[in-house]
């Protein structure tokens, strides 16, 4: 299925969840079409992509916050605190690097099926994850 498709077919799923208003709708040069929206939540908030594309698998992926000059210590604690997030998480998978703290998942399909209120459903999981129980203890050890 064409990235066009695809698009359409997310474009109806968040109409039929009733998030129209949520996201904002960006193509990329390289032809994928990026889905965004910036949740709210307690003092701040995070950046959620949905990176639609022409492979079989589209990804999702969640800024959650950045960590400015952390020193070597900081880095080993947030590392602890994210592998301890990666154990204990069957959904999503949380990075660091040099931009900041990360939260994303693949969702996978076949080449002629991809179910778009699926992969809404399997974002919403994700985001009620990372609002409800990873977010007030990433933005502890940043604001710290």
């Amino acid at each position: 299925m064409d990235v066009q498709a695809k698009k359409e077919k997310l474009l109806k799923a968040i109409h039929v969840k009733e998030l129209d208003d949520c996201f904002r709708v960006k193509e990329t040069e390289e032809g994928n079409v990026l889905f965004q929206v910036f949740h709210e939540v307690k003092n701040g908030g995070f950046l959620m992509t949905i990176d639609i594309n022409d492979k079989e698998f589209t990804p999702v992926v969640f800024h959650i916050a950045e960590l400015e000059d952390p020193t070597k210590e900081q880095e080993i604690h947030m590392l602890k605190l994210l592998n301890d997030f990666n154990n204990n998480s069957i959904l999503l998978r949380y990075t660091l690097d040099q931009n900041g703290i990360y939260a994303d998942f693949s969702y996978l399909y076949s080449a002629e099926y991809f179910d778009a209120e699926d992969l809404i459903d399997w974002t919403i999981s994700a985001y009620q994850e990372i609002r409800d129980n990873r977010y007030a203890k990433i933005m502890q050890f940043v604001w710290s």
